[in-house]
């Protein structure tokens, strides 16, 4: 088979074009290949930042049931203290009344007492 000159340079440009074609895929495989690569680095970098954080979590979270519990005791020895003062208070009350009860009393009883006043 003979081939003409305008049949030889379609041919060769075909080639050349497949050629390229081929050496493109060479480069976008090699792309694609480092794609992955930092695909694969960036998976392992956000699972160990995503431990972390949920160590961290772990951590807070149990930190902050400590501190629930310290609340919960501070609310309960807030309450016995305020009740304790409560019940003074109305101790104090009742024992105000019966002195100012006296008091009244005793008030009562010097305007009964005639003032005698020596010269």
């Amino acid at each position: 088979m003979v081939f003409t000159r305008s049949e030889r340079e379609e041919y060769l440009e075909l080639i050349n074009t497949a050629i390229k074609s081929e050496l493109q895929s060479d480069k976008i495989i090699e792309k694609l290949s480092s794609l992955e690569s930092l695909v694969v680095k960036f998976e392992v970098s956000l699972k160990s930042v995503a431990e972390k954080y949920e160590s961290q979590i772990s951590l807070l979270e149990e930190e902050n049931k400590s501190l629930e519990s310290l609340v919960v005791k501070f609310e309960v020895s807030l309450k016995s203290v305020a009740e304790k003062y409560e019940s003074q208070i109305s101790l104090l009350e009742e024992e105000n009344k019966k002195l100012n009860m006296k008091l009244d009393k005793l008030e009562q009883h010097s305007r009964e007492i005639p003032y005698e006043f020596s010269a």
